[in-house]
């Protein structure tokens, strides 16, 4: 997707992802800084957000509006990288003429991937209790990594 489109609706979600984690880390400080220092266990709210958050993640990546189809209000966001009309079909390299096959969708592909990982580590991270604190952000941290690559 080397075209308008195809970067400037991931910037948006990257712009009100932003502002979206400023938000609720302001809140999670403003709600700590207000309770007396026993009390750390966070108010079932910020979960319900967390929930949210990782769930939000997860869909986004794998459901994205696409550019290049603009009768289909969603498809799976790795597909329409992989799969619009002149996209690379799942092909890495071509045998034929020996060389790559649309690198920028296959980047584009890889950044949704890493983003629906950190949406599922997020959820994880607080369902399961044997899960070891840090990697829902340890998994943000690679898909920042991939997406500033």
């Amino acid at each position: 997707m080397a075209n308008f489109g195809g970067h400037a609706i991931p910037g948006t979600f990257f712009l009100l992802y932003g502002f979206w984690l400023t938000v609720k880390h302001v809140l999670q400080h403003y709600w700590r800084t207000t309770q007396p220092k026993g009390r750390q266990v966070m108010p079932p709210f910020f979960k319900r957000m967390d929930y949210f958050e990782g769930g939000f993640k997860i869909f986004a990546s794998f459901v994205a509006p696409s550019p290049h189809m603009p009768n289909v209000v969603s498809v799976a966001g790795i597909m329409v990288e992989q799969f619009v009309v002149d996209g690379p079909h799942a092909h890495l390299y071509d045998r034929e003429n020996a060389s790559w096959v649309k690198l920028m969708n296959w980047q584009h592909s890889t950044m949704y991937l890493f983003f629906g990982i950190s949406g599922v580590a997020l959820i994880a991270s607080i369902t399961i209790k044997q899960v070891p604190i840090g990697v829902d952000r340890l998994a943000l941290s690679f898909a920042l990594f991939v997406e500033g690559k």
